[in-house]
Formats: C-alpha cells, structure tokens, sequence
C-alpha cells in the first residue's frame, strides 16, 4: 500500500507534499528562467539583425567579400584573369544566423554562438 511503501523508505505524507510543492516551484523558476533567455535572444537576434544584417551593411559585406576574393584569384598565379566575381548577402530573416545565448554573467561577460 502507499502508506507502507513510503513508510519503508522513511518519508511522510507531509514530506512527500512538501517536495512536491518544492518541485512545482522550481519547475516553475525554471520555465521563467528559460523564457528569460529566450527574451534575450531575441532581443539579441533583433539587434544582430537591425544593426550587422541590415541592407546596408550587407551590401558593404557584399562589396568588401567581392573585392577580397578578387584580389585573392588575381593574386594566384595559375589564374590568368578574373573577370566577374559577386557575392551575396541577403537580408532574408529566415536566412539571417540564429545568435544562442550560451554563458551569461552580466551584458559585458556573456558568450553567444552564432549560426549560419
């Protein structure tokens, strides 16, 4: 029976109803704790997205990345001329990088991963 069963192991139907309610609670800290970081990725993401992945910014990115890879072919001696080279960076949201919040200690110490 439950009595007994808890009984052997030493535990009162009190305490069982105490750790449960603990448990509540910190499933409870835990599901706020985890849409605090959810929070803060996104609002990350939406900044990354804003200031870095901006039209502008990508096409800056797009100029420089283009420029570098032509004078990296032209450089090469096996290569006799380059005639075109064009890179892209669209400002798509579904094909903008996924920022995950990894270690947090305060705005100044914090350690994001960043995915293409």
């Amino acid at each position: 029976s439950a009595m007994s069963s808890s009984g052997e192991c030493g535990t009162s139907p009190l305490e069982v109803i105490t750790l449960h309610r603990q448990i509540e609670r910190l499933t409870e800290q835990l599901n706020a704790a985890h849409a605090k970081v959810a929070m803060w990725e996104q609002c990350m993401q939406q900044l990354l997205n804003c200031v870095m992945l901006s039209p502008d910014m990508n096409d800056m990115y797009k100029d420089e990345c283009s420029a570098l890879i032509q004078q990296a072919l032209s450089s090469l001696e096996q290569i006799e001329a380059v005639n075109y080279v064009e890179c892209s960076f669209p400002s798509i949201p579904t094909e903008a990088p996924r920022i995950q919040l990894e270690q947090w200690h305060s705005l100044n110490e914090s350690e994001w991963n960043l995915r293409w």
